[in-house]
């Protein structure tokens, strides 16, 4: 503070008070980062389907508030119709998808790959430290599984 009453002209006063008072601020309250993720909105996701997810969260607010039943049913029956209009505009967007490029056949594999592979083409093994090991999994399960299936009929692990 004396440094302050050392300056002599109201600028380089205000502007150290100033500086004082920031410094303070980030010692009591300090700057916290946050990661925001931005996800690319999917095409079949409707301005419909939003308010029904505003409405859904609204609902599960309320219940967790007043914990009543009668809330909570509520919060379910919103859970519910969102879910389910969900799946409708899935199913219609990917058919009127399949429609639109029925002698394309580049495309309509494109749309049946995007349906069905849930791995994006990353290719899902055991965990294991030793690769010798691992092959040794792959080549056990696979000599004994004719020999399995044809004993006890189709297994599953």
């Amino acid at each position: 503070m004396l440094i302050i009453f050392q300056l002599e002209s109201v600028n380089e006063k205000a502007s150290a008070y100033n500086s004082i008072i920031v410094d303070v601020l980030y010692q009591i309250l300090p700057l916290k980062s946050k990661t925001i993720n931005i996800r690319q909105n999917n095409a079949w996701f409707t301005d419909e389907l939003r308010e029904l997810k505003k409405s859904k969260t609204k609902a599960e607010k309320t219940w967790y508030k007043t914990k009543l039943h009668v809330h909570k049913e509520i919060f379910k029956s919103k859970k519910n119709e969102l879910c389910h209009k969900i799946k409708d505009c899935k199913k219609s967007y990917f058919s009127n998808r399949i429609e639109n490029s029925q002698n394309k056949q580049r495309e309509l594999f494109k749309i049946s790959k995007s349906l069905l592979d849930h791995t994006h083409g990353q290719t899902i093994l055991p965990e294991s430290d030793d690769q010798f090991e691992l092959a040794c999994k792959f080549s056990n399960y696979f000599s004994e599984n004719p020999f399995r299936i044809k004993t006890n009929g189709i297994s599953r692990r």
